[in-house]
Parts: C-alpha cells; structure tokens; sequence
C-alpha cells in the first residue's frame, strides 16, 4: 500500500489492492470531517500484534467514554479552564485488527501506551481489566511510581537472558491532565493496587507530606506495617495529634513499606525498619515496638 497526500488540493493518491483500497475508502470518509479543529488532530492507526480487536474493544471503548466523562464533568475540567484542550476519538477495524485513534493532548499518548499493554498473547491476559482511579489531594506520579514499585512480582525464577511476560503485572499509566491514574492488570490485582492508591491519596495530600517506598530485606512488610502504625497511633494519642498524621502499607508482593509522614516522622521511621529488617535469631524470636507510659526510653 502507498499513500500520498497532496496539501495544495487537498487529495490522497492511493495505490493499493482492491480490498485494502476499500479499507483506506472507509477510513477516510470516516475521519474527513467537516469541523476545521479536526483538522489540528493527530491521527494513527495502531496494529494489534497478539489480541484481536474484540478481546479489547469493551475495554478500550468503556476506558474512552470514562475519560470523556471526566473531561467534560470531572474535577480537572474546572482546574484546566483556558488550557488547550485534550480530545479523544477511539474507533475499531477488525480487518486491519488495528485500533484507530484519533485526538490531541495527553491523552492520546496514554491511550496508547494501554494499547500496547493490553495487547498480548490470549493465555496471558486472562481477566485483565482497566481501571481510572481519580486522584483528589495527593501527586498522581508520585502515587503510580510507589504503586508500581509496591506491586512488582519476584522474577527469581526467570533467566535474565530470556525475558517472560509477567501474567499478574500492574501496568499504572499517569493522566496528568485529569489528575487520575489508570490501572492494568488481572481483576484481584487491580482492586488492590486500588485500595493502594486511594489510602495513598488520603494521606499525601496533606501539607508536608511526603511518601516514600522502604524495601525489607528480612522482616515480613505486613507484620511491620502494622507494629509502625500502631506505635504511631499510640504516640499520636499520646502527644493528642491526628492519629492519620502517618500511614504505613505493607505490601507483600515486593515485600516492602509504603510511608506517607512529614519528614521527622519520616526520619524516625527509618532508624525503626533497620533495627526491625534484620535476621531472626530463632524461630521463638518476634519483633514488636513497645510505648513507655510512665518511664522513659533513655
């Protein structure tokens, strides 16, 4: 197929076979509109190499009228009043197996980057869904990079030589323009990286919040996680401060913390995770943070 477009007269020499030219026909009495900001949108034409067409076009076509919804309604169409507008159209070609799109602004780059995460070989993409968390106080990259850090799968059974496909990986895509993340990934995984991402955003978005990812080595995250928190609860209600001033995740997966503290408190749970991430002396040994009511620490 060759295609070659002529500005001055406004034509498109085409030179194909029947049935592709037939195809190109279609495309293009279906993108030349009459409205002139069609015009000033980017066009492209992605090929699916593993999916078909109908295994993704729910998703994608549910995934596009979220976003539109979003834009027009949502939080971020107050806060981005008098910026250039980000524009959308998803369409679907079972002939070409390809997905067609259409728009300008961020979104776009975002809408394909899923495409390219959804498409994938059928045995690795059982129960696969897409999710658009919005996020309301806190940074929405700072969010997706500490969730995606949180739910990395161990690979130490994988030659480094031979690349494999993860079947439970979370993909989290970043919508700066309508301050939401977009997640990936089988069903159970993607509710939990949910629940992750709207704790997160509780808590980040207050001043002087900071979040940060700390990996262990030996302790187990979730038996952390919930000795730090109840040590700062108890302190909290002891010094009569807001006892969600600190938050501590636990997660499993890449055995690590998610903290979201001011930087005191943050400094403070840093000396704690190292004398708590170190070898068990026996299996009789625990760790646990104990709080002094009368006496003192020193």
């Amino acid at each position: 197929v060759a295609i070659t477009g002529d500005r001055r007269s406004g034509t498109l020499i085409v030179a194909a076979g029947d049935a592709d030219y037939e195809q190109i026909l279609e495309l293009v009495e279906r993108f030349d509109s009459e409205l002139s900001a069609v015009a000033e949108l980017q066009f492209d034409i992605v090929p699916l190499e593993n999916a078909r067409v109908s295994d993704i076009e729910d998703t994608l076509s549910n995934l596009a009228s979220e976003l539109q919804y979003e834009r027009m309604w949502g939080r971020s169409s107050r806060n981005n009043q008098g910026r250039p507008e980000d524009k959308l159209f998803v369409d679907f070609n079972t002939r070409l197996n390809a997905v067609i799109l259409m728009g300008q602004g961020e979104t776009l780059g975002v809408m394909k980057n899923i495409v390219a995460t959804l498409d994938v070989p059928f045995s690795d993409k059982t129960s696969r869904i897409v999710q658009v968390v919005p996020i309301t106080e806190g940074d929405p990259q700072t969010i997706a990079r500490v969730i995606e850090s949180a739910m990395k799968t161990t690979t130490s059974n994988r030659n480094w030589w031979r690349p494999v496909s993860d079947p439970d990986e979370i993909t989290v895509e970043v919508d700066a323009r309508r301050r939401a993340i977009i997640l990936i990934g089988p069903g159970a995984r993607v509710e939990q990286a949910m629940a992750y991402a709207e704790q997160l955003d509780k808590v980040s978005g207050r001043p002087n919040a900071v979040v940060e990812s700390m990996p262990l080595q030996f302790a187990d995250a979730r038996r952390a996680a919930q000795n730090l928190n109840n040590f700062f609860q108890r302190r909290a209600r002891a010094e009569g401060s807001p006892p969600e001033a600190v938050s501590i995740i636990g997660s499993q997966d890449g055995n690590l913390l998610l903290v979201t503290a001011d930087e005191d408190s943050l400094e403070l749970i840093r000396s704690l995770v190292i004398e708590l991430d170190k070898p068990q002396l026996g299996d009789d040994r625990r760790f646990d943070i104990i709080t002094l009511h009368n006496g003192t620490a020193n």
